[in-house]
């Protein structure tokens, strides 16, 4: 009888391991988005005084949503992160790859704004990363990968990069943030919250 009980009692910690694995798996990015993106990181910051979370939220959201759309599946309560924005790469080239490569490097921003109680006021947190494509670069260096000194190919024709490659995915690297776009969400929360005539 303990035989017959314990099997069931296997199987059904066998699949809810599995459940979990899977539901663990489709929510990591936006959980890794999410759990501190102001951790280690650098961010502007904003003190409200006299003032209180219900008051500060739609304003904050409002300012917020004037420069990203907010993704609902990578926010929370009070934590809103933006949908990636691609924007014109400007400046000077950063790396040597930068500056042989014919083609325009791709760039783009995400965002992240958090408010919360402190003391008697609110606290408003900002950051917005720039972000660039490296896929190429990735890519010709997988290339090269082989025995030193023997130029045939290592793989077979189904292992190369090729359109419908899952290695062909696009790899973001951050390269600094943008303090400008951070203090101008700030500076229009703090005006919209300002009294008037103040």
């Amino acid at each position: 009888m303990s035989a017959s009980t314990s099997l069931p009692w296997h199987s059904l910690l066998a699949a809810m391991m599995a459940i979990l694995t899977g539901v663990g798996c489709a929510s990591s990015p936006s959980a890794s988005r999410t759990s501190d993106p102001f951790g280690r990181a650098g961010f502007s910051t904003r003190r409200l005084a006299d003032l209180d979370l219900s008051t500060a939220r739609p304003t904050a959201r409002k300012a917020f949503q004037s420069h990203f759309r907010i993704d609902p599946g990578a926010s929370a309560d009070d934590l809103w992160a933006s949908r990636p924005t691609e924007i014109a790469g400007a400046g000077q080239p950063e790396r040597i790859p930068d500056l042989l490569g014919g083609s325009a490097r791709r760039h783009r921003q995400i965002a992240y704004l958090q408010i919360s109680t402190e003391g008697s006021g609110v606290l408003v947190r900002c950051r917005v990363m720039n972000q660039r494509l490296d896929t190429a670069v990735r890519a010709a260096f997988a290339r090269t990968r082989g025995h030193q000194g023997d130029d045939r190919p290592t793989e077979t024709p189904i292992d190369r990069v090729g359109a419908g490659s899952t290695r062909t995915r696009e790899e973001w690297v951050t390269v600094g943030r943008d303090r400008e776009k951070e203090w101008l969400i700030l500076d229009a929360m703090t005006r919209a919250l300002e009294p008037p005539g103040g």
